[in-house]
């Protein structure tokens, strides 16, 4: 009995031991991550966070906010060729196009089924329209120029600011990247995770 003993507290020596030696590598990994992350994060340019607006973008009017993350667009830009692609815009016979911003997700607004459309859809909505209706936007787009619905994707700049950092940061929508649309993935993640009110 004595050596079942002896073995029984030998074994759960060990596995507290285990424990213990698991809580510290995790706890020292999670230090070298967070270390790590403010070491890159300084190594970054000053106005990383803060991108300039890349020249050669297309011009269009916002025309109709239809809801948060949704917009119908006039064209501006005599030439509707794409820039940095070989597709030209397709308008419809309003001479619109509906544009889809990249990197979020609004909460609806304008759902067919109303139980579905939320108060912060409908904030979202307002906040787009006071900031974008009838006014002159340019857009970027990036690897994947229309979605499944035919919307054009892009990244919508206005007086020099990327507008879907700003929805992001003013906490109308939800962080929303789909692959290849990547480009500004990190800078709206930091816009996501420091939003407003969050």
């Amino acid at each position: 009995m004595a050596t079942g003993w002896k073995y029984y507290k030998k074994e759960s020596s060990k596995f507290r031991l285990r424990i213990l030696l698991s809580a510290v590598l995790l706890a020292f990994l999670f230090l070298v991550f967070i270390m790590g992350k403010g070491y890159l994060d300084s190594k970054r340019p000053s106005d990383y966070w803060n991108p300039a607006m890349p020249e050669n973008l297309l011009e269009a009017k916002v025309a109709w906010v239809s809801d948060g993350d949704t917009v119908i667009c006039n064209l501006v830009s005599k030439d509707s060729l794409i820039p940095g692609s070989d597709m030209k815009i397709e308008l419809n016979e309003s001479n619109e196009f509906t544009l889809r911003l990249i990197g979020l997700d609004a909460p609806e607004s304008v759902h067919p089924d109303e139980e579905k459309n939320t108060e912060e859809g409908k904030a979202a909505s307002a906040f787009v329209r006071e900031k974008l209706q009838g006014k002159k936007v340019y857009l970027e787009f990036d690897n994947q120029i229309k979605d499944k619905y035919g919307r054009y994707l892009a990244y919508v700049w206005i007086e020099g600011e990327l507008f879907n950092k700003r929805i992001l940061e003013e906490g109308h929508g939800e962080l929303l990247i789909i692959p290849p649309n990547d480009k500004y993935e990190e800078i709206l993640e930091m816009a996501y995770e420091d939003r407003k009110g969050a």
